[in-house]
């Protein structure tokens, strides 16, 4: 193949940049709202029946994903603006429309604020000269202000509102396409854990909520080599080995000790899957860990074992306690163990763990020791004065008590299981989010009440303001909005309980306007390709 060098610079580059941004929000934004269209998507077809297949869908987040450009230039804007979007999903669950909409229209505004004027721009604020570093600074200044006010309208949702379940119930039937069974079952599920516990979803044969010992932390696996759901992207293993270093891993020393345990379980008809959490795991230990796993796949079940490697951004606390609910401890220098002088006993297990890229969710057995570390920390709590101290034992006695909150969902087929955990999920991240940072007011409305009233000061608050209202406009299908329109739609969406994660707002409009502002500020590109 030959590689290929494409460099632009000026309004030639600017040009590419803006019909790449271009091409992304016309395709994701026709997507918005309830009037919003399908988009056809047509990719290879992995089946080779035919050479192509095309699927309809309005999801905008499969939409950004397929988005490409024509040329370099467009797809460096493409791909800085699906990556703010794909950023706000992953950390809020929705919003990726909206953060494309929003990272458009900053990318508009502050280029013809600058005086760069692709052609296929219409000026809608007063061109000029202005400082480009005056800009970009009053537009961050705009957007701290506007994250400011979007927390100060927000109504919190919690426990100490008797309307939590309630406000609950509206997000969660928003996110569920109005499915009022399934929404019920999410609130009852977070109900069932204190509203700080963890929800998870399986199939059944009715709809239910059960909770199970358990708790989610922060980690994730090491390689994706380690996956066993490829539909779900996670690592799931049943009464795992579970192994916990409380330092970084460098070397495989140990990784065979484990293997040889998990393997001499094999002699019964059945393997150990081995579970190795680590604060941080580099050197020999990857390759062993991932060439163990790869060696027990190809093989048929053969050779190697099932393992994920895990690395912990939790404190030590936190994790010495996860230690104790699986009934292990961790080894290193506090305790003076390593892992090949260890005794089998010695090492841990829970009933389940399932790893995604973020976090992982453990399903623990009762045993004494969890028993015992629940009691430590619960007389820790009493003689315990600083106000700090205090919040976070209550937060560690609440991972190790509350459990995990399993929804029930009965499906005649595979298919209509994905589809409905698809919902579920969705409206869980919402439920969640809602929990952490309040609600405010729905279909758009929010970004509006958010605006502070001295936004339009500078003009980069003006660009700001212009991009919100935009965005409430699209999705009410109109190019501009009176102030009895608004007022009228404000009403209508409180009535109904039509409200918005704020969370979900917050990212957005962060993510957005970070991608368009840094976009408009680009003035050439260099690319590499291969022909």
């Amino acid at each position: 193949m030959a590689r290929v060098f494409r460099q632009k610079t000026g309004d030639a580059a600017r040009e590419q940049i803006s019909n790449g941004v271009k091409i992304i929000a016309d395709q994701v934004g026709s997507t918005l709202g309830p009037n919003g269209s399908l988009v056809a998507i047509r990719v290879i077809n992995p089946k080779r029946t035919t050479n192509h297949t095309t699927m309809l869908t309005k999801d905008g987040v499969s939409v950004a994903k397929a988005v490409q450009g024509d040329s370099p230039g467009e797809n460096i804007g493409v791909d800085i603006v699906r990556e703010a979007s794909l950023l706000t999903l992953k950390n809020a669950g929705d919003g990726t429309t909206s953060t494309v909409i929003i990272a458009e229209q900053i990318y508009n505004l502050v280029c013809i604020a600058l005086g760069y004027v692709p052609a296929n721009l219409q000026a809608e604020i007063e061109s000029g000269n202005s400082n480009p570093r005056a800009i970009k600074q009053e537009v961050l200044e705009a957007m701290n202000k506007y994250v400011a006010e979007l927390g100060n309208i927000a109504i919190p949702v919690n426990a100490e509102n008797d309307r939590i379940d309630n406000d609950l119930l509206n997000i969660a039937r928003v996110s569920t396409n109005g499915d009022e069974k399934i929404a019920e079952l999410i609130v009852k599920a977070f109900k069932a854990v204190q509203y700080k516990g963890h929800v998870s979803y399986a199939q059944s044969e009715l709809n239910e909520v059960e909770v199970v010992p358990g708790c989610r932390a922060t980690m994730n696996m090491i390689s994706p080599a380690m996956i066993t759901n490829l539909s779900e992207g996670t690592a799931e293993y049943e009464n795992p080995i579970i192994c916990i270093h409380e330092g970084p891993t460098t070397s495989a020393e140990g990784v065979q000790k484990l293997v040889s345990i998990g393997r001499s379980n094999m002699s019964t008809g059945r393997y150990s899957p081995v579970v190795y959490i680590s604060q941080e795991i580099s050197g020999s230990t990857v390759g062993a860990l991932v060439g163990n796993h790869l060696a027990w796949y190809k093989s048929g079940n053969k050779e190697g074992l099932p393992m994920v490697g895990m690395e912990y951004r939790i404190n030590r606390e936190v994790m010495e306690d996860i230690a104790f609910a699986c009934d292990t401890i961790m080894i290193g220098n506090n305790s003076g163990k390593k892992v090949d002088n260890m005794g089998s006993q010695m090492f841990g297990t829970c009933a389940k763990i399932v790893v995604n890229r973020d976090y992982t969710t453990f399903y623990f057995n009762q045993n004494e020791r969890l028993r015992e570390r629940i009691e430590y920390l619960e007389a820790e709590l009493q003689r315990e004065t600083d106000s700090d101290l205090i919040a976070a034992l209550k937060q560690r006695i609440s991972n190790l008590t509350v459990g995990v909150a399993i929804i029930k969902v009965k499906a005649n087929s595979q298919t209509e299981a994905g589809e409905k955990f698809d919902r579920i999920d969705d409206a869980v991240r919402a439920v969640q989010c809602a929990l952490e940072e309040g609600i405010v007011c729905g279909g758009g409305i929010g970004y509006i009440d958010a605006i502070p009233k001295d936004l339009a000061n500078t003009m980069g608050g003006k660009i700001l303001m212009m991009a919100v209202s935009k965005l409430a406009c699209l999705i009410d299908n109109n190019e501009s909005l009176s102030q009895d329109r608004e007022d009228y739609l404000r009403q209508y969406y409180i009535e109904r309980g039509i409200m918005d994660p704020a969370k979900v707002i917050r990212l957005a409009v962060i993510n957005g306007v970070t991608a368009g502002l840094h976009l408009a500020l680009t003035g050439g590109f260099l690319s590499h390709s291969e022909i």
